[in-house]
This record gives C-alpha cells, sequence and structure tokens, in this order.
C-alpha cells in the first residue's frame, strides 16, 4: 500500500514536470511559427520541347516574399510538387537546396540551378515546383511548365562557315573558328557528350594541329536549327608541307555525324612567309590611305604583314558571315535590341545576328546593351570593300556601348564607334565592349574601333583557359585624358594579336593587378599618337595596392614579334612602359621598333623605347628584353634598349 502510495505521488510530480516544461517549449515553438513563409515566382529557364532521354540544366528563381529568413538549417528548400510520385519526380530530383552558409533575407531572390532529365517515354508531362519548409509545410507560388518530350533523336549537321587559313606559317599557332548548324532533331549539349572533333582522333591529320576535341561550354544548348561557333588554335605542324586536317561533329560513344568542315592548308617555313609592306596610316575614317612612313617586319622580327593567312588589321579577304550563313538580319535600333539581353525575342546559344554594311545601328542615350552568352554580332567589313555596319554611341548610361552577357560572345566585321577621337578629350567615358565579368570564350575580330574616351575593349578578370581573343581588328583614335586604351586587360588574361593600331594613347594596358597576364603579338603600331603619359604598351602598378598591399605589375606579360612603326615629327610614343616589377616577368622579344621614345612632355622623361618606373620607390627587374630590332640595331638584352627611370 505505501508502495503504491509512493508511485502515486511519483507519476504526480512528473506530469507537473512536463508540464512545466511543455510551458517553457511553446512559447519557442509559437515565436518560430509567428514568422511568416511565402514566395513569388520570378523566372525560369525550363524549356517547353525536350528529347527523351536528355539532361538540361535549368534554373527556377523565387522571391521570398514572407518574413522568415530562407536556410538550410530551417529545412527550406524548392520542393517537386508530389515528391516522389509526382511529375516533376520523372524528371530527376525532387528538392534543390540553398547552400549552407546562404541565407535569402525576406525581399531577396534566390536562383535554383539544377538538371532535368526528360523521361525516356515521349508525350506532354507538366512537372510542378513549389517552395517547401520540410516538416512543416508547402507555400508560395506554383512553378508550373508543360514539356513537350520528344522521341526524335536524329542528329545532323551543317558546316556553316570555317575561319581557317589556307597559309601557315610552320609552328606557329592561329586563332580559328568553325561554325556548324543542327540540323537535326537533338539538342547539343555537353551533358550529351556532342562535340566538334577532328576527324581520326590522334592518328588524324587534324591532331597535327592540336587538340580533337572541341567542346560546348556546360550548360549551354544549340538547339534544333541553331548555330554554333567552335572558337579554337590550330598550331601548324613543324614540318612544311601541304595537309588537309578534317572536322566534323560526333556524339562521342555513338557516332560521327553531318557534313565535314575541310580545309587544305600550306605549311611554309617563316622565311618564306614574310613579306615587306608599305603599311597604312589610319585616320577616323573605315580605310586607312597608304603611307611610305611605315616600315613592316621581316624574317624573325615584327609583325610582317598577314597573320593567319589574313592581313593584320583584318579587312579585305578576311571571312565574314552574311544574310544567308545568319540566323537573323537585323537593320534597325528596335530589331537589333529585341536580339539583346531582355529584349522580346532575345537570340540563344550559336545564333548569329548579322547587321548589313550601310546600317547605323545608334545607341546614343541608351543604357549598355549586354550580348546573350553564346551569340555572335556580325557584319562584314571587308567583304567586296563593305565598311561593315557602324554601332555607335555618342552619350548615355552605363560604362559600356555594348556588355559581354555570357561565354563565347563574339562581336566581328563591324564598326564600333565612340564619342572621343580627339585627344585628352572626356566627354562622355566609355567603352565600346566590355568584359565586365571576365567570362570566357570572348572573340573580338575584324573590327574598326574608335573615338572611345576610356577604351575601346575592356576585360576584367578572364582566365587563361579560354582567355578572350582580340585580332584583326583596326583599333585607333582612343585618346582620352587619363585612360585612352585600345586594349585593357584588368586582371585575368587575355590574347591580342594581329591588330593594327594608332592614335590611341596606351594600345594595350594592364591594371597591374595580383595574378593579371596578357600576350601582346603580330601586332602592327603605325607609331602617331601624342596624349600625356602616352606609351603604345602600358601595364600599371597594381591598382589594388589599397587593398591588397602587393606591390607589384601584375604577374606575366609577353610582348613579341610586333611591328612599331615611327610617326611623324616629334610626336612620337614609346614602346613598353611597365610601372612596377612584374612577380614572374615582362618578356618582350622578337619586336621591329622604328620609333624614337617620345618627348619628355608625352613619355615622363623616357630616354628609351622600353622603360621601367615605379611610384612606390626605385625598385625594378623583371623586364626581360631579347632580340629587338630597333632603328636598325640589334639589341639582343636589356643593355641600351631598357631604361630605368629613378626617382629623387
Amino acid at each position: 500500500m505505501k508502495s503504491s502510495k509512493y508511485f502515486a505521488k511519483s507519476r504526480t510530480i512528473s506530469l507537473l514536470i512536463g508540464l512545466i516544461v511543455l510551458a517553457m517549449v511553446v512559447p519557442a515553438v509559437v515565436s518560430a511559427h509567428s514568422s511568416s513563409t511565402d514566395a513569388q515566382y520570378i523566372s525560369s529557364t525550363i524549356p517547353s520541347t525536350m528529347n527523351a532521354g536528355q539532361s538540361y540544366s535549368v534554373s527556377i528563381t523565387m522571391k521570398n516574399t514572407g518574413s522568415r529568413t530562407w536556410d538550410e538549417a530551417s529545412w527550406i528548400r524548392l520542393g517537386g510538387v508530389g515528391d516522389a510520385s509526382g511529375v516533376a519526380a520523372k524528371f530527376g530530383a525532387s528538392r534543390f537546396f540553398i547552400p549552407k552558409g546562404t541565407t535569402v533575407l525576406p525581399g531577396a531572390q534566390y536562383t535554383f540551378t539544377f538538371t532535368m532529365t526528360a523521361p525516356a517515354t515521349p508525350g506532354t508531362y507538366s512537372p510542378q515546383y513549389k517552395m517547401v519548409w520540410d516538416e512543416h509545410q508547402w507555400f508560395g507560388a506554383l512553378v508550373a511548365k508543360s514539356i513537350k518530350v520528344d522521341s526524335g533523336q536524329t542528329v545532323n549537321a551543317q558546316v556553316v562557315s570555317s575561319t581557317i587559313p589556307s597559309t601557315m606559317n610552320a609552328g606557329q599557332s592561329y586563332p580559328v573558328s568553325i561554325t556548324m548548324k543542327n540540323t537535326g532533331s537533338r539538342t547539343w549539349d555537353e551533358a550529351s557528350w556532342i562535340r566538334l572533333g577532328g576527324v581520326g582522333d590522334a592518328s588524324g591529320v587534324a591532331a597535327k594541329f592540336g587538340a580533337s576535341r572541341f567542346f560546348i561550354p556546360k550548360g549551354t544548348n544549340v538547339l534544333p536549327g541553331a548555330q554554333y561557333t567552335f572558337t579554337f588554335t590550330m598550331t601548324a605542324p613543324a614540318t612544311p608541307g601541304t595537309y588537309s586536317p578534317q572536322y566534323k561533329m560526333v556524339w562521342d560513344k555513338h557516332q560521327w555525324f553531318g557534313s565535314m568542315a575541310t580545309r587544305t592548308i600550306n605549311v611554309v617555313s617563316k622565311s618564306s612567309a614574310s613579306t615587306a609592306s608599305s603599311g597604312t596610316i589610319p585616320t577616323p575614317t573605315p580605310t586607312p590611305a597608304t603611307s611610305s612612313a611605315v616600315i613592316a617586319g621581316t624574317g624573325d622580327y615584327g609583325a610582317g604583314t598577314t597573320y593567319g593567312g589574313y592581313t593584320i588589321g583584318g579587312g579585305t579577304g578576311y571571312p565574314t558571315y552574311t544574310s544567308a550563313t545568319s540566323t537573323y538580319t537585323v537593320k534597325t535600333l528596335a530589331e537589333f535590341k529585341s536580339r539583346m539581353v531582355g529584349g522580346s525575342a532575345p537570340a540563344t546559344a550559336g545564333q548569329v545576328v548579322f547587321i548589313p554594311s550601310g546600317t547605323t545601328i545608334d545607341l546614343t542615350g541608351q543604357t549598355s546593351i549586354t550580348i546573350p552568352a553564346g551569340v555572335t554580332i556580325a557584319s562584314d567589313r571587308g567583304y567586296n570593300g563593305a565598311k561593315g555596319a557602324t554601332i555607335k554611341k555618342y552619350t548615355g548610361s552605363g560604362y559600356s556601348m555594348l556588355e559581354v552577357g555570357g561565354s563565347n560572345v563574339r562581336v566581328t566585321g563591324l564598326v564600333l564607334e565612340g564619342p572621343n577621337p580627339a585627344p585628352e578629350t572626356l566627354n562622355y567615358l566609355v567603352m565600346g565592349i566590355l568584359n565586365m565579368n571576365g567570362y570566357t570564350g570572348l572573340v573580338v575580330d575584324n573590327n574598326e574601333i574608335w573615338g572611345w574616351s576610356y577604351a575601346g575593349v575592356f576585360s576584367n578578370g578572364a582566365p587563361t583557359a579560354g582567355r578572350p581573343n582580340i585580332h584583326h581588328n583596326y583599333i585607333h583614335h582612343n585618346q582620352g585624358d587619363g585612360y585612352g586604351y585600345g586594349v585593357n586587360v584588368n586582371g585575368g588574361d587575355a590574347l591580342v594579336e594581329a591588330n593594327t593600331f594608332d592614335y590611341n594613347r596606351h594600345s594595350i594596358t594592364g591594371g597591374g593587378l595580383v595574378g593579371e597576364r596578357y600576350e601582346f603579338r603580330y601586332n602592327i603600331h603605325l607609331g602617331h599618337g601624342s596624349v600625356v603619359g602616352g606609351t603604345h604598351v602600358d601595364v600599371h602598378e597594381n591598382e589594388h595596392y589599397s587593398s591588397d598591399r602587393v606591390a607589384c605589375a601584375g604577374t606575366e606579360y609577353r610582348i613579341h614579334h610586333n611591328t612599331v612603326n615611327q610617326g611623324s615629327g616629334t610626336a612620337q610614343q614609346a614602346f613598353v612602359h611597365i610601372r612596377d616589377v612584374p612577380q614572374t616577368g615582362a618578356y618582350i622579344y622578337n619586336n621591329l621598333i622604328n620609333t624614337n621614345w617620345g618627348s619628355s612632355t608625352n613619355n615622363d622623361g623616357a630616354q628609351t623605347v622600353i622603360y621601367q618606373s615605379c611610384d612606390y620607390s626605385n625598385r625594378f627587374g623583371g623586364v626581360y628584353a631579347t632580340n629587338n630590332m630597333w632603328k636598325g640595331t640589334l639589341y639582343t638584352t636589356n643593355t641600351g634598349i631598357v631604361w630605368e627611370q629613378k626617382h629623387a
């Protein structure tokens, strides 16, 4: 009996303790639910048509319209409605997570990126997605998409164009491109292992020129009817002779398909390929006038007159697009904007937007126009004497006329006209082409680029793999006070080759950032320009020094096989100015230099055509000049051609 009373009391005490604990916990639970959860659907990239069994990279953007922050710690995710039994599950996972450590605050948006794989059975499907607070509730707007899954798995391809030259110098590298059109019913992407291949793989002739596979970037889809341009580098074999490399589309693990791109290439020795030329003096017009003042490179010194089989500076004879070989032809501002990012019908990767000669697209007063990823905008500069269409901007908002909106953008065959061709004017500080996010695969070729107060082309932080390639352009009269860059590399890497430069404060400059590098080769400088502080090739002291405290002039620069001609009178610019010590080195070699070093006005008192200075202290080094020909004298080392500008 006593034992029974004891246990009864024990149960009573336990019940009281439980009630106390529950009273303590309940407010916390109520508090957790007091913040609301809600979501608004913003956008998605889910396609309306898919091929059975094929994978697609997609995204859904949702906005947090509740008062509760979203994060993985709270188990808030994007879910496929119906979970494992829903239609969304037929396309893959049913939960998509916010990365650990990432929070989506009220009012903010978040983009969920994931892969959908179409079901093997053709038909029409309607997967649905919605935000879910797992273990609590689904909430917010429903994302629904009707998808037609086709059984068509046909693969076919048509060769549209190729820039492979018919003549190459033995051992020399050439930037080339092949454009293919998807004439089958299966979408091309890397997830499906569809690529451009060198026929014969490692044993084929194409392999003698480099790689035998060229890839479509991850996340890029080439839809049926669309075109895609594969850009890559070919290096001619060391042995002269006639070669016929062949390229074709390949569905690896399945089959080769489509028409074949083939080119007969005459590989010659360098000595037989070089010729002299009288050259040109450019003015702010598309067609330069002839001048006997220009001395072109011959042999191993200077640029010669052609590169990759085409005239340095582009123009006559350079391969161009036409209306027939392009996806769209536009002739008005409205039509052009409709094909760009934010337009009513933007072009997609692999497509070409063509603007015929005689057309002027005036972006004056407009904000920056963004080119979609993988898209080419083109005209026909040099085709049957054509000038190429003009895109110009004199005033407006934004720091650029055209902005690169993703990887593998190409700008070719155009005249890009800015507001300030006169020296030391800054009516509107603006750039022609801006690659602000350092996207890879950017190609700028066969354009006339002039009048830009800040820079003709500006690239920010692009990696070496897929570095921007700026070649065969005529870049001139970019002379803004304190700016005036033909090409500005601000961190990252770039390849600048086979261009003609004139009347630029700097034909190329680097911001001197840690890790920065560029290669500047086979360019011709016509020698003119008298802007204060002007030199043809320039590298700044580290412009991020105030934040990273690394005193340097970038990391590595290779400046070689350029021809620098003598300008008129005393208004001549020095060739190279390095403004601190590169971390690895500035390698300057096999250049042909015919200019003087300039005056104290525009070159800070430079005593030779290559000089180094340092604003932080008298630190010098890391500049290696070898085998440069200056006014008929060969300088095998720095001695006599590199000057160190010491501060008092």
